[in-house]
């Protein structure tokens, strides 16, 4: 996954730069060397640029820059837009009484199973419509791969 599509509050592993010539020396000199750890600490309100915490320290970085950054999410646990296919358990949901109220009438509650597959979403076999905003306030955490068990096989 590209840095610039990491969402604040989850912890990455850089993977690598795919960055050619001056820029590539720039990031690893300020300190984006593949094995650090870096979390997106805020994104301005345009949604660039963003500040990226590597170790103790504070970097704001644009977002192309960011789209040179190969990262791995490290974190158990994390928003659902960026879970890739599988099946997971909603751990928590995001402030809003009118969010909350919308998740419960989808079924959507701390503890339940989701399943993705095909970046469709789906609970107790049903699918769900959620949008960027809704996935990005469910958080999940991985309980098994995508092949183990599908909506379509229920």
């Amino acid at each position: 996954m590209k840095l610039s599509k990491l969402v604040p509050g989850v912890r990455a592993r850089i993977k690598r730069l795919e960055v050619p010539g001056e820029l590539h020396e720039k990031l690893v000199g300020i300190g984006f060397i593949p094995g650090e750890e870096i979390e997106i600490v805020q994104v301005a309100p345009l949604g660039d640029p963003l500040v990226c915490k590597i170790g103790n320290r504070n970097i704001t970085l644009r977002k192309k820059e960011a789209d040179f950054i190969e990262v791995e999410v490290v974190d158990e646990e994390l928003p659902l837009i960026l879970a890739d296919d599988g099946t997971y358990e909603i751990t928590r949901l995001d402030v809003g009484r009118r969010f909350l109220l919308r998740m419960k009438n989808l079924g959507i509650d701390p503890g339940k199973k989701i399943q993705i597959s095909g970046g469709r979403y789906y609970i107790e076999g049903r699918e769900i419509d959620l949008g960027y905003g809704e996935a990005a306030k469910i958080w999940v955490r991985r309980v098994s791969d995508a092949g183990e068990k599908s909506h379509s096989q229920k």
